[in-house]
């Protein structure tokens, strides 16, 4: 296949109706938040104002763990302030979920943490984002990134087995003196709310476009069903929605020849993601090159790097005289992904507000792809005409598990 076929298979259709697209997204909400346990999922109650957290808790310092896809970052930060202390970046090589994966990492956690405190004496209260969807009892539901995990940590709680973790390493390293304190398991585009919310001050939508990709926004509690309402609700109330938007879009997104990414059996179907994530969007490319016989025969990984150096025109003789196709290639793979993401966004407005969106918004979000793919940043600007603007929360996993940890401090000892 030469390259003007393959710049025709990733163009958009001038005759895509974007408006169409949100409301099959609204109307995919709604039956989701029905009928989903894998999707639209409640994440806890958000209060009308947060309170001032000086006084709260005697703990002056809070443990935050960020189970991502590749990476596992952790932090120590200081819980009057909510400003990092010192952070610790573990690099994840398995890609099976089991107590193994979780005892390594909470070694790797724990002596860093020890290589801070040394001998002296302290008690951390612990907060944890987790990338992976769970369900109100806090057990995971599906995996994605792929990953895969077995039967010893089905149908037990995150929380449980992060704490076991804890328990084994610190029995096993007497010379560790700090205690912990679990406080609570969240999902990691809840912390991005949190963040978002508390620090910034910014709106109920934020969204998650690293590896994968996510959106987590509030609803009044009438739109929640009975089945998922969080305990302790008040009418008035607004519910956390974690939405595993990657889900979206079975059946009205299309899907090209080389965007079919779902090829195990026990992987989840997830359109959205296949088409506008970081960790797919170079599949697509390295599809279409291979099927194209242009695929270069130097080892190169495929991966969110690579799509922001080909459209920054960094190391181009990577592809030598290939080049600016290739190049423009990845702009239409891109152009694609933001007009979805820009459906997607008008869909969830739709869906919470009974409307369009109606004045300029600004979405919160994180994601190192989004992040450094300056022009995605610039098309999704750019698609919505100004009506969305985005603005980057640092650090917003590991501050948004401290903030869960203040807010909500439900401790399990250690």
């Amino acid at each position: 296949m030469d390259f003007k076929l393959l710049l025709q298979e990733f163009k958009v259709s001038e005759d895509l109706d974007v408006d169409k697209l949100s409301r099959l997204v609204s109307r995919e909400l709604g039956i989701r938040l029905i009928n989903s346990s894998t999707s639209m999922l409640t994440s806890g109650i958000i209060p009308g104002s947060f309170k001032d957290t000086k006084d709260r808790g005697n703990n002056h310092y809070i443990l935050a763990i960020d189970f991502g896809g590749t990476t596992c970052k952790s932090a120590i930060i200081s819980r009057h302030e909510f400003k990092i202390v010192d952070v610790h970046t573990f690099d994840v090589p398995f890609r099976v979920l089991d107590t193994f994966f979780f005892d390594t990492i909470i070694q790797s956690v724990c002596g860093w943490v020890y290589e801070y405190t040394g001998d002296r004496l302290f008690h951390f209260q612990v907060g944890i984002t987790f990338s992976f969807p769970l369900n109100s009892r806090n057990e995971i539901t599906t995996m994605g990134k792929g990953f895969t995990m077995t039967e010893e940590v089905c149908n037990i709680s995150v929380q449980t087995l992060i704490q076991r973790s804890f328990c084994h390493v610190l029995a096993r390293n007497k010379k560790y003196g700090f205690k912990v304190s679990l406080c609570g398991v969240i999902n990691d585009s809840v912390a991005v709310f949190l963040t978002n919310k508390v620090i910034y001050g910014n709106n109920d939508t934020v969204m998650i476009l690293g590896t994968g990709l996510n959106f987590c926004f509030t609803l009044p509690y009438e739109m929640i069903p009975k089945s998922k309402l969080p305990v302790n609700y008040r009418k008035g109330d607004w519910v956390l929605i974690n939405s595993e938007a990657g889900f979206l879009g079975s059946g009205y997104l299309p899907l090209g020849r080389f965007d079919q990414h779902h090829t195990e059996k026990s992987a989840p179907y997830m359109p959205l993601e296949y088409l506008a994530s970081g960790k797919w969007i170079p599949k697509s490319l390295e599809n279409a090159l291979c099927s194209s016989g242009k695929l270069p025969s130097k080892n190169i990984v495929f991966n969110g790097e690579l799509i922001c150096d080909i459209l920054d025109a960094i190391n181009r003789d990577l592809f030598g005289a290939d080049f600016e196709m290739i190049q423009e290639i990845t702009r239409l793979l891109i152009d694609r992904a933001a007009i979805y993401i820009y459906a997607v966004i008008k869909g969830i407005y739709r869906f919470r507000d009974g409307h369009d969106i109606e004045k300029p918004i600004v979405i919160g979000f994180t994601g190192s792809f989004l992040h450094y793919c300056k022009y995605y940043y610039k098309k999704l600007l750019e698609v919505s005409g100004g009506m969305v603007r985005y603005n980057f929360l640092p650090d917003s996993n590991l501050l948004g598990a401290a903030i869960h940890t203040v807010y909500y401090p439900q401790e399990y000892q250690t």
